[in-house]
């Protein structure tokens, strides 16, 4: 996986979102509403708003988006809609705009991941698949206890909202390096003829083994 570039790249930009996602999620979103004087049923409101965001996209919003822009656009655009509504929630204080960024996050997650994983399962030769996905999971979790540990460090000393606008750094370079990656662009943009496209482009590789 590390040898091949489009790996390389998907690698990085999950282990950097997870980074901030995970803990986002779990711990820094939370603690903002309830510190807020906000209850758990906002907080439920809020996460509920993210799960219709993910249904949204998985039945509607990507098909109508492929009909319209590549495929590494909508991974591109989805990307974007994670790292951009998450921001947002640094300076929202009140449940309905809060509900639109996580509509907006729930169809980002949804867009990059249905997009990107569709793509690797077609590019990925047979007999590799397993071995490629459990090491690409690898660096997905690889930066959640790490993200945690900051996440609770950063509130500590703070507060949730400046750890939410930090979260710009890690952020905006995993929406770099999606947008940017040449050997991303052009797995992505591969016609599915049904020949695995790391096969074509690195037989090498998949001969060693």
């Amino acid at each position: 996986m590390i040898q091949i570039p489009a790996e390389r790249a998907i690698g990085a930009s999950s282990l950097l979102t997870n980074l901030i996602l995970v803990p986002f999620l779990f711990l820094i979103l939370p603690s903002k509403l309830l510190m807020s004087g906000m209850t758990m049923l906002d907080l439920a409101f809020v996460e509920i708003a993210l799960g219709v965001g993910i249904f949204f996209a998985a039945t509607f919003l990507v098909t109508r988006l492929q009909k319209h822009v590549t495929d590494h656009g909508v991974a591109s655009i989805g990307v974007v809609f994670i790292g951009l509504p998450i921001l947002c929630f640094s300076f929202l204080a009140s449940i309905p705009p809060m509900c639109i960024a996580a509509f907006a996050l729930g169809c980002g997650l949804t867009s990059f991941n249905v997009t990107v994983n569709a793509k690797r399962t077609t590019a990925i030769p047979d007999g590799f698949r397993s071995t490629m996905e459990a090491t690409l999971r690898f660096f997905c979790v690889l930066s959640v206890p790490f993200g945690l540990w900051l996440a609770q460090a950063g509130m500590d000393a703070f507060g949730s909202n400046s750890v939410i606008a930090l979260a710009v750094f890690p952020l905006v370079s995993s929406m770099a390096i999606v947008l940017f990656s040449k050997s991303l662009r052009a797995m992505l943009n591969t016609p599915r003829d049904g020949n695995p496209y790391y096969l074509g482009r690195y037989a090498r590789l998949f001969d060693k083994e």
